[in-house]
């Protein structure tokens, strides 16, 4: 009998160990990844919850962090930072999502997705059922969101409808109370309205995954929008009137900085001008002396021009003589 019982203590703990169920829990890599909250239709469909106003987007990485998107059209949107784990104990099975604010919500696999205990009871989430968009990219950068956009699509409370068919369905007070947007610019955070709104400029950052741009309204306070890239190549932003599917017109490429050109240095090319006679500077030149210039002695007229020497030689012969001869007759006739 005791040996029985033995025996049967010892299956019991064997088949929990080889539990299915158990086993996964162990393992965090069957748990990270993103998970999408779901609805089944009555004829089987599953159908992502963010398309009809409301859902859960729960982000968890392999380092126990990861982001909890909310969206209710009562609410609009509510991004947080989450830690995440998994449970031991009683909790075996099972994960916690802290909030770091106000609780813990555990979630338990089941047949591959993940069933809320609490406060969401019930909430299933699947990471097979993303939006309509494809699977959100939770690897982004500021620059990735770089580029001018247009709406693709609108939709609401699961129709898919054109941007028009979705603006001309409201009227304009119940309109105003929300940002709606159909074309835009975005340059590393900065966004411009190039639509609906008329070339309104927003400053946002990467936050969360996602790209929030805040904007200040009329009365003072102050919205947040929050943009969303998939990895079908498509671009969203979810408030409480429907979700807006961008489709990227234009890439913005960013302005190359110009590179300076080296500056080639100046050949000597050789040179068959003749060197020149260095110059005096101007208060070194020579100044023309007063004194007369001497006559040049032809010796003889080699020239060809009269010897000035000879004749002055005779007329100086010639006063004398002519003085003398006067000066004998005057003194005779005394």
């Amino acid at each position: 009998m005791k040996k029985s019982l033995t025996l049967s203590i010892a299956l019991v703990i064997t088949m929990c160990f080889l539990c299915p169920g158990r086993a996964a829990a162990l393992d965090p890599n069957d748990f990270t990844g993103t998970w999408y909250s779901f609805t089944e239709h009555y004829d089987g469909t599953l159908v992502n919850d963010e398309g009809y106003g409301s859902g859960i987007t729960l982000v968890l990485l392999k380092d126990y962090t990861g982001f909890l998107y909310i969206v209710g059209s009562m609410t609009g949107t509510r991004d947080e930072a989450i830690t995440w784990g998994l449970g031991t104990g009683r909790e075996q099975g099972q994960i916690w999502i802290n909030t770091g604010e106000y609780y813990n919500l555990y979630l338990q696999a089941v047949d591959g997705r993940l069933i809320g205990l609490g406060p969401w009871t019930g909430v299933k989430l699947g990471r097979d059922i993303p939006p309509a968009g494809g699977h959100y990219r939770t690897d982004v950068a500021l620059e990735d969101f770089n580029g001018s956009w247009a709406v693709d699509y609108v939709l609401r409370m699961g129709d898919k409808m054109s941007f028009e068919e979705f603006y001309t369905s409201f009227n304009s007070s119940f309109r105003d109370h929300d940002v709606i947007i159909n074309a835009l610019t975005i340059d590393n955070g900065k966004l411009t309205d190039s639509g609906s709104e008329g070339d309104q400029p927003f400053e946002g950052d990467v936050s969360l995954a996602k790209l929030a741009v805040e904007r200040s309204n009329a009365n003072g306070s102050k919205d947040t929008m929050s943009f969303s890239l998939h990895e079908d190549g498509l671009m969203s932003y979810y408030n409480r009137l429907g979700i807006f599917y961008y489709q990227q017109v234009k890439t913005l490429e960013p302005t190359p900085e110009p590179t300076l050109e080296p500056t080639p240095e100046p050949t000597t090319e050789p040179t068959t001008e003749l060197p020149q006679e260095p110059s005096l500077p101007p208060d070194e030149t020579p100044v023309p002396s007063e004194e007369p210039i001497p006559t040049p002695n032809n010796n003889g007229g080699g020239n060809g021009g009269p010897d000035w020497l000879v004749i002055e030689i005779i007329a100086f012969a010639v006063v004398a003589i002519g003085g003398i001869v006067t000066f004998t007759i005057v003194w005779n006739k005394k």
